[in-house]
């Protein structure tokens, strides 16, 4: 005589338990990615604001603003007083500043002090870039945060010095210098889809991290 049981799959209580075990561990993992991503976006957020009240950014962004207006070639900005755009009269990178042009008492010229503090504007904003990117680039920050915040002025300011980039990787014959900040920025340009509405994996990641949350 045929069994009148439903064809169901007969679980035992142990399998219920092993299952719930199971379960709470993917549901805890979920808890502590979703407390990880979190953090990492509250001190983007933090560092963010830092930087957006650093005086000495703040001056030296103003400057660096000016200088791309200006619409001059970024790689003078590396060159000698006299060398006009040539790379190759570009200052040594271990004599510093170079000769320039110093007055009886060795002070610059008022010209050199332009270009000098001109230098050091780029420099300052560049190496904020750069250290931005390890940062992302090693997990510290959140990258899709600060992308949001910093993304058009950031790849702006990449293209806008690509000249000099160059000429002080020529410069100083090291060509990693501002290679996380050239990389990144070479990747948001490329990535068309940043601002597309998440897919639908996405979408149910997210509604699952709050069903977990609340």
């Amino acid at each position: 005589m045929a069994s009148s049981t439903p064809p169901f799959i007969q679980i035992s209580g142990g399998d219920l338990a092993d299952a719930a075990v199971i379960v709470s561990a993917i549901l805890a993992l979920v808890l502590i990615l979703s407390n990880r991503a979190n953090t990492k976006r509250t001190n983007t957020l933090h560092f963010i604001l830092q930087t957006e009240a650093d005086k000495d950014i703040i001056r030296a962004r103003e400057r660096f603003i000016d200088i791309i207006r200006s619409g001059r070639k970024s790689n003078t900005y590396l060159a000698g007083p006299d060398a006009g755009s040539s790379q190759k009269d570009a200052y040594p990178a271990k004599r510093g500043w170079g000769p320039g042009r110093k007055d009886r008492e060795g002070k610059l010229s008022e010209e050199d002090e332009e270009r000098r503090d001109d230098r050091l504007a780029i420099d300052k904003i560049l190496n904020v870039h750069e250290l931005t990117a390890v940062a992302i680039q090693e997990g510290a920050l959140d990258e899709r945060v600060f992308r949001r915040w910093y993304n058009k002025a950031y790849i702006r300011d990449y293209e806008s010095m690509t000249g000099y980039i160059e000429a002080i990787r020529i410069n100083r014959q090291n060509p990693a210098i501002f290679k996380e900040l050239e990389a990144l920025a070479k990747a948001w340009k490329e990535d068309r889809n940043f601002y597309a509405e998440p897919g639908w994996a996405r979408r149910k990641w997210r509604a699952l991290k709050k069903a977990i949350k609340a």
